[in-house]
Formats: structure tokens, sequence, C-alpha cells
């Protein structure tokens, strides 16, 4: 990320100038963007496994009277 920030530090001040440091530059660009979505794409996957482990419970929760022998169910 920092070598992200220093790159376009360099092109708003005019000392990358030839076109080979351009192609570096957004060469480098490119790499940080790349590194953020595999960053965002294991951040997703990670809230995906979570909630495989700890599922929502159900709303729906029903008891069995012993006594009358039905079952009620909220």
């Amino acid at each position: 990320m920092f070598k992200q920030y220093k790159i376009e530090n360099q092109r708003g001040t005019g000392h990358v100038s030839s076109e080979n440091g351009d192609a570096s530059a957004v060469r480098a660009l490119l790499e940080g963007q790349r590194n953020q979505r595999e960053l965002e794409g294991s951040l997703e996957l990670m809230k995906r496994g979570l909630e495989m482990m700890n599922p929502p419970k159900p709303a729906l929760t029903c008891k069995y009277n012993a006594f009358t022998k039905t079952t009620v169910c909220n």
C-alpha cells in the first residue's frame, strides 16, 4: 500500500518521466489493486465460513406436551 502511495506521489510531482517508469508505475498500481481484490475475496470467504459454522437459529420452536400428547410450535 505504501509503495502504491509513493508511486502516485512520484507521478504527481513529475519525478517519473520515462515510459519505462510509467509502465512500472502502472504495473505497481495494478498489482496493488489485485492484492486488494484478493484480500476482499479472502474476507468474504472467511465470513461465509463463519456463517456456515454458526448458522442462524430457526424462528420456529416446537415443544411436546406429554400430558396432552400434543406438539405446540411457536
